[in-house]
């Protein structure tokens, strides 16, 4: 999980939720002659389908939680000839289910459930934009 915030202490707002395959990122729209500050999160956690329904414009995926310490749940999309899952959305603890509206081709994308748990923390980064 990456973080930004402008102040070394924060607050911290999460800017992305990173698949493991990531090893570079972009942020978007920043503010000139700024300075930011950015910290990673490791997460860890069961992974596990859900039940899916089909509607109109929209996937309705519930599921059992069975975790008693998650952080929050991931619903995790792999594209039809994709080769990983990364993050389309972001649940709270204890909730156990969404509905995503679908976009061209989502409908022979494979989905999972993460139940995370956020574990070690990185040192901060601190980058000053250009004006």
């Amino acid at each position: 999980m990456l973080e930004f915030a402008t102040e070394e202490a924060g607050p911290y707002t999460v800017l992305d939720h990173l698949p493991r395959q990531v090893s570079s990122y972009r942020h978007p729209d920043l503010m000139p002659d700024t300075t930011f500050f950015y910290r990673l999160w490791t997460y860890r956690g069961p992974v596990f389908r859900p039940l899916r329904a089909e509607l109109p414009d929209a996937i309705r995926f519930t599921w059992t939680d069975t975790s008693s310490d998650e952080d929050g749940f991931l619903l995790e999309a792999r594209k039809e000839h994709g080769t990983g899952y990364e993050p389309v959305a972001v649940l709270d603890p204890d909730v156990t289910g969404t509905t995503l509206a679908t976009l061209p081709g989502d409908e022979h994308a494979t989905f999972r459930i993460r139940a995370f748990v956020l574990g070690e923390r990185s040192n901060v980064v601190r980058l000053t934009t250009g004006e």
